[in-house]
């Protein structure tokens, strides 16, 4: 493992230095604490690079690349790879995320009945892997395919009952999965790092085949991001569904701030959230933030709500890269505390 990790980080820091003067890239190192529900406290670190694959052109949007390896307290291990790049012109976009990882973590049993203080501890090894392909078919409209395949094993559990009485999730312990699907965009932020204004909508129409069981998911992501003086206010509506049995992973979730991943399961999900950002310095914003949805897993539902805030301290100036520190609190009274490089939506 010492080695592969190793090998990627040279082939990766060698394709940097070869496009550095051809693409403009500029590429950091670092390293830096994260904290969220799933993983703990954890440290992680490694590459970004920024550029554009065609510099002459001042409309193209900067594409990004990363590398990064992650461990954390639950003893979760990750190698990954991923980022967003516009073509010339913005003519083809390509979004990917591969990873190896090693990662326990709580389940909490199926919906109405789950509880954060009860849960059982899985882990499994997993190799996963996401792109998405499109081409531009009109000014900020984007079509193509959206490709997902993982090799799950070496399935763990302890004996406290949640995992293997939940539904549907005890089929999915070791298994293969190949997801091949459509995907529609419309994009106009002005930026995929730190977005400051413009819109985003996806949609995702997605079968999926495994070793235990078939699937189709539908996936849909609409977001808007507004300028006002030194504020900017940013809304998100989601909403997934899938049809038929599906992976602990692949399943729909209240993707909510205060709430672990595992918590809200279900074959339905949708969710709204709100969020205003102040800028007091360039370096520096201050944000606030409240959302409201709900699961749905065998006609049954749950309802629930967060609100919280935090602040954002640029830690890479040429990358506009922010340090995301928040804290959630949530209606069921769950609460966590977020440091994470990504905005939430």
């Amino acid at each position: 493992m010492k080695t592969t990790i190793l090998l990627l980080f040279s082939f990766f820091l060698f394709v940097q230095l070869q496009a550095q003067n051809k693409y403009n890239l500029k590429f950091s190192g670092i390293a830096l604490p994260s904290k969220t529900p799933e993983s703990g406290w954890a440290v992680q670190g490694g590459l970004v690079g920024l550029f554009k694959t065609d510099t002459a052109d001042t409309n193209l949007r900067s594409s990004n690349l990363y590398l990064f390896g992650m461990y954390s307290q639950l003893k979760q291990f990750r190698i990954s790879n991923g980022g967003e790049v516009f073509f010339k012109k913005e003519k083809y976009y390509l979004n990917y995320w591969i990873y190896y990882t090693y990662a326990p973590e709580q389940f909490f049993g199926s919906i109405p009945n789950t509880n954060y203080n009860k849960y059982d501890f899985i882990a499994k090894n997993l190799f996963y892997a996401d792109v998405v392909f499109l081409r531009k078919i009109r000014k900020n409209t984007f079509f193509g395919f959206n490709v997902t395949a993982e090799k799950s094993f070496n399935f763990k559990t302890d004996t406290a009952g949640y995992f293997e009485n939940a539904y549907p999730v005890n089929k999915f312990q070791n298994y293969n999965l190949l997801a091949l699907g459509l995907k529609y965009q419309y994009d106009s932020r002005n930026s995929v790092v730190n977005t400051t204004k413009g819109n985003f909508v996806s949609l995702v129409a997605k079968p999926g085949f495994t070793s235990k069981g078939n699937y189709f998911q539908t996936r849909f992501d609409a977001r808007k991001f507004i300028p006002y003086k030194k504020q900017v206010f940013a809304f998100q509506l989601f909403a997934d569904k899938i049809f038929g049995f599906a992976p602990l992973g692949e399943m729909p979730n209240l993707n909510l701030r205060a709430f672990h991943p595992n918590l809200y399961k279900g074959t339905f999900s949708t969710y709204l959230q709100a969020e205003q950002r102040w800028c007091l310095k360039p370096w520096l914003y201050f944000s606030t933030f409240e959302g409201t949805g709900w699961v749905t897993l065998q006609n049954k539902s749950v309802w629930q709500s967060n609100y919280g805030g935090g602040f954002r301290v640029r830690v890479i100036k040429a990358y506009n890269l922010f340090l995301r520190v928040e804290y959630g609190l949530g209606s069921d009274g769950s609460s966590n505390l977020y440091l994470a490089f990504y905005d939430a939506f």
